[in-house]
């Protein structure tokens, strides 16, 4: 008898994330999240980013899905997407809307400008609805600046100093001037006393940034973490309303979330998306499903192994398979996206540094053989049915 959970029957129904037609997640009584196709399947999700072009004699998709990868991420070429594989297909929300908040450390859109949420709609309305199409992505990069880690110094500014830093013609620095002054009792001097700062007026906060010097204190890191948490609740909130709205089958998912990311930001991105993506587990405090995003195998020690014989390249193969069997067994990690299908060439590089064909069409055996055999047996890991050697 098997151990992969049937929905409704196995599943908290309280959980349920998605629409009643397309795909969904759901977490099991057990305390394991899934990913549930519109079949009603449960299935692990093996990703593969980057399938944009045919190199050699196979089409890329047909090589995707014999290696068992079920889910096309962003960047996929549109011809690929149109053969009705399961994708996500990316927003690219950064660049709705009329300006974007870019700075060193800063990637955002002004989510504060009048037209942002009509912006967010005219993105998800003309996305094609083709079939195969199991949700959005919001974006495929997003950076916050400098956040505070106890006991250590911001390395680079803050997304608050950058928007009081912007022209006035965003409507974020308005914003954040707005907040806080009205932390502060409308009193700029206030402000710089309880931030320990000089201010001459707010132009000092511009020619702070463009000399590179970066706001801390303990009264700016308090304002700093409130306004990015303020920041990151329009942006996904309005994300998510829109969403719902246009196709509430579609799944909603975050975009990479890594250790940069601002910890409060990684906490809304739980409660406005259905699905995140992250760099590693146990990135995420709060119970949501999570799809680990993977870029290359971890570097191993040099040498060989006196007992086994293993040398560094075997080793590096086995650590990194167990490592990404362990994941799949994580009650949070609904499956694992590859980082790069096309890249580098085997003549020259390290396999390890090579997409999984290069870009001569040669496949990549150091990573196809490895992820192929875990693919193949991914449900059943997650199941417990298997050890995944």
């Amino acid at each position: 008898m098997s151990n992969v959970p049937s929905i409704p029957s196995d599943f908290d129904s309280s959980s349920v994330r998605g629409g009643t037609r397309g795909a969904k997640l759901g977490k099991t009584r057990a305390g394991q999240w899934w990913f549930v196709a519109s079949s009603g399947e449960c299935q692990v999700l093996c990703g593969l980013h980057g399938v944009d072009a045919t190199v050699g004699t196979e089409a890329a998709d047909h090589q995707a899905k014999r290696w068992g990868f079920n889910l096309l991420m962003p960047p996929t070429a549109p011809a690929f997407l149109r053969k009705g594989a399961d994708h996500l297909h990316n927003l690219a929300l950064n660049h709705a809307g009329p300006q974007l908040v870019r700075e060193e450390g800063v990637l955002l859109p002004d989510v504060f400008a009048s037209n942002w949420s009509e912006s967010v709609e005219q993105r998800i309305n003309g996305v094609e609805p083709v079939a195969g199409l199991i949700g959005w992505t919001i974006d495929t990069d997003w950076r916050w600046g400098g956040w505070a880690e106890p006991d250590q110094p911001l390395a680079r500014a803050g997304l608050l100093q950058v928007c009081l830093s912007l022209d006035p013609a965003f409507r974020a620095y308005h914003s954040a001037w707005d907040f806080v002054l009205a932390r502060h009792g409308g009193d700029l001097e206030k402000v710089a006393t309880d931030w320990g700062m000089k201010f001459s007026g707010r132009g000092a906060a511009r020619q702070m940034t463009r000399e590179e010097k970066v706001m801390d204190s303990p009264g700016y890191r308090r304002d700093l973490t409130d306004f990015v948490r303020e920041f990151a609740q329009r942006y996904l909130s309005g994300v998510h309303a829109a969403a719902r709205q246009i196709n509430p089958d579609c799944l909603i998912v975050s975009p990479l979330l890594t250790s940069a990311t601002p910890p409060a930001v990684r906490a809304i991105a739980a409660s406005q998306c259905d699905l995140l993506q992250v760099a590693a587990p146990g990135l995420v405090e709060a119970d949501a499903p999570q799809l680990w995003q993977i870029s290359s195998w971890p570097e191993v020690a040099p040498g060989v192994d006196p007992a086994s014989g293993e040398g560094p390249f075997e080793r590096r193969i086995r650590q990194g398979r167990e490592l990404l069997v362990a994941g799949l067994r994580d009650p949070s990690i609904i499956g694992y996206s590859w980082g790069r299908f096309r890249a580098g060439d085997l003549a020259t590089h390290n396999p390890f540094s090579v997409g999984l064909v290069d870009e001569n069409g040669r496949s990549n055996d150091a990573l196809v053989e490895p992820l192929s055999a875990v693919n193949a047996v991914a449900t059943q890991i997650r199941a417990g049915e298997s050890s995944g050697a």
